[in-house]
């Protein structure tokens, strides 16, 4: 296809519009001159017929019909006359052309003159001339029909054409003296004019007119190549910079040389190119951080069809940018996500919001990935939504640690059991949801244990704890036990060393032992490949409830089961009785001393951490810091395990003291990193006073470097303050390096008042003891608001302890507590919320 410049249309059609104007003036013109010399024609010829008329009518009425014939003759000479006749009544001859009508106009008037009759020609066969064409012939019919007015019309006669005008010549009385009869018409005058003359003045003047018009294009196609080429070169130099621009080239910038419309548009223009070049460097930076992003990034069709992908998506999914463009994102569904969850994304992005959320999606692979992210509306200036953009972080590695991390706090490393921590947090559990219902405990053993770890080396001892733990459950698989209500309520874990528990619920006593007795001797006929000597194993067995209602109590008495079984001569079962307590108490007793101690000198406690909620502005930068002791296997025993017997053989005080300042190392890490968190630790009572342990407490505050504005010692066991002056004075010492206190346990027994108003504590905790029922129980929730008024009166902080669901959250709002503790808000664990 031939392309055509700017300048050659517009050039085109302003020369287009010129000549079919000019055209179709000069056609007006020529027309309305054609028209007017037609007129003037006209005019002539019928002032050429009037005297005619009147010769015919009057002068040879008159006896002088020679004037008419003189006329006619007359009229043939002038110019443009091409015929003029009198045509008689029978519409084909001329009169006055032969000798017989002069003999008969002699017999009336005379003897014609000779002068007229001399030149007259006598023609025999007389017949006018145009008498044969249909224009005559209707006229004449006309005339003979009663028709007196004139009729004209143009005709062709030898390639000339002609301009015919015909009048009918009416019959009087006095022609009845030449003519006896005839109709209403005696005849017809026709006059002819030539028109050559009109046609050649119309040439001429249509020469004239191109002339004019070409003279007048000429000159306005140099006038319009001049402003032509004014417009067209900046718009050649407008139209090169844009292709520049095409190019990549977005730094072109235009001369303005003129103010006007074309000047505006260059300015225009150059703003245009200035404003893209800086656009395209920001879209060119957003796509380098999209392509080089570390997150997956793809953008949909508001109809959800993949319309582009980054690399990263391409790495992480499987699918190639070719492969996924034109699909859906269900291509990275993992079939674990409901239709509910879809919707509800699809409504949240379909109204204009962004949606965030965690998947689990599946690769091209067919294996999983886990992506946190949002999904964006796009829109375009009209608000309307044009696209969705998702971005995900490939969390997979973070969630197979924090599944890793859940199943080491909960699991045993060696043999993938339930730790002893978590076997004791879901035993709880079940004694609080079925006080009525009753269970069986296993405490098992294996016997001479240590002999086999010393004899064959530790690879060998684990092996063969492995073995043992992958026993216990297969063995119980296998008995299919139907007395039990729900079979996968069986709780089994290592509780450390050489030790495991099973509970099974449901079970009652006789049935307990049976299935005890069957375990054992699968235990018992097992043969483990490292070496040949049989294994065995001691049971503790006690009941649920008759031997106890708490994991302390039940543990306690399977233990000194277990130890009676193995005073009886291993490899046998023993029901707990209460000839045992003593054995128990002593057993207990002894070992938990020796694993304290032991746990002191090898520093393993450690301080967990329970997050305490502002419920004014919902953060959290306050924590309860809660002794944990570390077993030689690396479980995390809960204070449950330790506390009553360090407090016997008064080693919580040495407990406490690592505790403290471990936690101040903590706080003084916190604020070295601008992170202002509070811990609370705890402090007994009959500690206060003791001038050894307010100088320890300084001395770490210093030695730490931890800012006593964010310690907290939580008063606990306010019972055993034996000296209130002495504690106050302690309380004072601490409170001037800016520490502050905590009254615990609120709310039980009858001193707390006395505390409170003597030792000017900062907070109080209010016992969980009526924070746990406080949405059934109204006296609870009118001791609760008495206490928060108490407070609010000598302005102390409120701290609620035991907050295990949002409904006695809402309640603790509404009545003005100001802090929250509890397993609603956050479990104790090793490290900060923010850092886990």
């Amino acid at each position: 296809m031939i392309k055509r410049s700017l300048s050659v249309n517009i050039l085109a059609y302003a020369v287009s519009i010129i000549v079919i104007g000019f055209g179709a003036l000069t056609y007006m013109v020529i027309v309305q001159q054609e028209r007017s010399l037609l007129r003037e024609v006209e005019k002539t010829v019928k002032f050429m017929a009037q005297p005619i008329l009147h010769a015919i009518q009057e002068d040879m009425m008159a006896g002088r019909a020679d004037m008419a014939r003189y006329l006619i003759d007359a009229v043939k000479e002038a110019k443009n006359a091409e015929r003029v006749q009198v045509i008689r009544d029978n519409g084909v001859e001329e009169a006055f052309r032969d000798f017989k009508t002069l003999r008969k106009v002699e017999e009336v008037y005379g003897e014609l003159e000779p002068e007229w009759t001399k030149t007259h020609e006598d023609v025999e066969n007389n017949v006018a001339e145009g008498v044969y064409t249909p224009e005559f012939k209707e006229a004449f019919r006309l005339f003979n029909e009663g028709r007196l007015e004139s009729v004209s019309y143009f005709e062709k006669e030898r390639d000339a054409q002609l301009f015919t005008y015909l009048v009918p010549i009416v019959a009087r009385e006095g022609c009845k003296r030449c003519h006896a009869e005839g109709g209403s018409i005696r005849g017809v005058l026709m006059i002819s004019a030539s028109l050559e003359d009109m046609y050649a003045i119309l040439a001429h003047r249509r020469i004239q007119w191109g002339l004019y018009g070409l003279s007048v294009t000429l000159g306005v196609v140099v006038l319009l190549i001049f402003f032509i080429r004014r417009i067209t070169r900046p718009l050649h130099e407008v139209a090169e910079a844009a292709g520049q621009i095409a190019q990549g080239n977005y730094s072109v910038n235009i001369p303005v040389k003129t103010g006007d419309e074309i000047g505006l548009l260059s300015e225009s223009f150059n703003s245009m190119a200035r404003e893209l070049d800086a656009k395209i460097r920001d879209i060119r930076k957003l796509s380098m951080i999209i392509e080089h992003s570390v997150d997956i990034v793809f953008i949909t069709n508001t109809k959800g069809t993949i319309e582009y992908v980054n690399p990263m998506f391409e790495k992480v999914t499987g699918w190639s940018k070719e492969e996924a463009v034109g699909q859906n994102p269900r291509i990275l569904s993992s079939g674990e996500t409901t239709k509910a969850d879809y919707q509800g994304l699809w409504d949240t992005i379909s109204a204009g919001k962004t949606w965030r959320g965690i998947f689990k999606n599946k690769k091209k692979s067919g294996d999983f990935y886990w992506g946190i992210g949002v999904i964006t509306p796009i829109k375009n200036e009209k608000g309307e939504i044009t696209n969705f953009l998702a971005v995900q972080e490939d969390i997979t590695e973070n969630k197979k640690a924090e599944e890793r991390s859940e199943y080491l706090a909960n699991s045993d490393v060696l043999t993938g059991l339930l730790n002893r921590e978590r076997l004791i947090e879901l035993l709880n559990e079940w004694f609080r949801g079925c006080i009525d219902k009753q269970g069986i405990l296993f405490l098992i053993g294996i016997d001479d244990f240590k002999s086999i770890n010393d004899t064959y080396g530790h690879g060998v001892g684990d092996s063969l704890l492995q073995r043992v733990a992958r026993l216990i459950q297969s063995s119980l698989i296998e008995m299919n036990l139907p007395q039990m209500e729900d079979p996968g309520e069986i709780l089994s874990g290592r509780m450390g060393g050489d030790e495991f528990a099973v509970f099974l619920p449901g079970l009652d006593v006789n049935k307990g032992i049976e299935v005890c007795e069957r375990l054992r001797k699968d235990i018992e006929g097992s043969r483990p490949m490292a070496f040949d000597a049989h294994i065995t194993a001691s049971i503790g067995i006690v009941s649920y409830p008759e031997h106890g209602r708490t994991t302390t109590e039940l543990f306690k008495k399977s233990d000194a089961a277990l130890s009676r079984a193995k005073e009886m001569g291993r490899n046998r079962c023993h029901l707990y009785s209460p000839e045992d307590k003593v054995l128990e108490n002593i057993h207990l007793r002894l070992t938990e001393k020796t694993r304290i101690l032991k746990a002191l000198e090898e520093d393993r406690f450690v301080p967990w951490f329970q997050p305490i909620l502002s419920l004014k502005d919902g953060m959290i930068t306050h924590y309860e810091a809660l002794a944990r002791m570390r077993d030689e296997d690396g479980t995390i025993l809960p204070p449950s395990a330790f506390i009553d017997t360090a407090e016997r053989f008064g080693l919580i005080g040495a407990i406490d003291r690592i505790i403290t300042e471990k936690t101040m190392r903590v706080q003084a890490e916190m604020g070295r990193q601008k992170k202002y968190v509070s811990f609370g630790m705890n402090l007994s009572g009959k500690d206060l006073g003791d001038e050894d342990i307010l100088l320890f407490l300084q001395s770490k505050i210093k030695e730490t470097g931890a800012d006593p504005s964010h310690l907290i010692f939580e008063i606990t066991e306010t019972a055993a303050v034996y000296d209130l002056d002495r504690a106050v004075k302690f309380i004072t010492e601490l409170k001037s390096m800016g520490c502050r206190f905590s009254l615990d346990d609120f709310g039980v027994g009858f001193t707390s008042l006395v505390y409170l108003r003597e030792m000017q504590v900062d907070y109080i905790k209010i016992d969980g003891a009526f924070v746990k029922k406080l949405p059934e129980s109204p006296n609870d929730q009118l001791f609760v608001k008495a206490i928060v008024d108490v407070a609010r009166g000598m302005g102390i902080k409120t701290v609620a302890e035991f907050v295990e669901s949002e409904k006695t959250l809402n309640l603790l709002k509404e009545y003005g507590v100001d802090y929250a503790q509890g397993y609603f808000i956050g479990k104790p664990g090793p490290k900060l919320l923010k850092d886990r």
